[in-house]
């Protein structure tokens, strides 16, 4: 049970909050969890930030601890008092009522010049404590984002880790680790441009009218909505269309077809899935393919 080690993620998600709202945003701290076993930290706060908004106060962040700011505090008999004394003054409003209700003192954590908050949570006495703060995930639920950090030695370590990482692909792909999201977004508009061209050749093979289709390893899953389209534009017929490891089978809304007689004759030979009146989908193997050709093919 590392304290010490809270303590500094602690005052570090001090730093972070205050350093969101100088760059103008309205944020609200829900909670803060920087007690955990793993010497990680979290933070929760109940609007959406944009992650560059993130990475800039990441920055900020990082920036007051190279200053090394000195950490205090000060208490007060209630939060007017405190908040006369640091008018920029942070604290959990939806701890305000038992605060007001039980009359005890206010503890301020007073962060240089930068950071005045009222909490009653251990706290380092220097931001320099800290060394480092980086942000390793980010993700949004119900209207929140939760923010996971890690500040000192963990935090070096993963930063090394990912400059590695970035190092690896960049000489494996050729490329500067700089430039990693240029190079992403030229990759995923390959990527893009690869599969508009398959989904236009699928449905032109749709269309030459071959009984069943073969999409060997290729994800079936991309082809769904072509599929969907060439059964809206020809409701009387019926798909027939396997991959090396899937079968499925599907009927326009005028198409009489026996699917469910179909998906009987399948299970015969080891076929495993989901049969119902309009559609067929599940496992394909080699005797499967067999029989179904055997059947359509008649």
């Amino acid at each position: 049970m590392d304290k010490k080690k809270w303590a500094i993620l602690h005052t570090t998600e001090h730093v972070f909050a205050r350093s969101l709202q100088e760059l103008g945003l309205d944020i609200h701290v829900r909670k803060a969890d920087t007690a955990r076993e793993d010497n990680v930290g979290e933070v929760f706060i109940k609007e959406i930030i944009p992650i560059d908004k993130l990475l800039e106060a990441e920055r900020g962040t990082n920036g007051r601890i190279t200053e090394g700011l000195d950490v205090s505090e000060s208490v007060f008999p209630g939060l007017d008092a405190a908040r006369g004394a640091f008018p920029k003054l942070r604290f959990n409003e939806d701890r305000l009522p038992d605060i007001e209700k039980s009359g005890n003192e206010i503890r301020v954590v007073r962060i240089g010049d930068f950071d005045f908050s009222a909490c009653k949570q251990a706290h380092a006495a220097n931001t320099g404590e800290a060394t480092v703060f980086i942000i390793t995930d980010v993700s949004y639920l119900k209207g929140e984002t939760k923010i996971t950090f890690e500040v000192g030695n963990e935090a070096l370590k993963e930063l090394m880790d990912l400059e590695d990482s970035l190092v690896s692909l960049g000489m494996k792909y050729n490329f500067k680790p700089r430039q990693i999201s240029k190079h992403y977004e030229s990759l995923r508009d390959s990527l893009d441009d690869s599969r508009k061209c398959q989904r236009e050749l699928f449905s032109l093979i749709l269309d030459s009218g071959k009984k069943i289709v073969d999409v060997g390893s290729v994800r079936m899953a991309d082809f769904y909505g072509v599929m969907e389209d060439f059964l809206k534009r020809n409701p009387s017929r019926t798909l027939f269309v396997i991959s090396e490891s899937q079968v499925f089978i599907a009927k326009g809304q005028e198409s009489s077809y026996d699917v469910i007689g179909l998906g009987g004759e399948l299970e015969k030979v080891g076929f495993k899935g989901k049969i119902q009146e309009e559609s067929i989908n599940g496992r394909n193997t080699p005797d499967v393919t067999k029989r179904l050709e055997e059947i359509v093919n008649g």
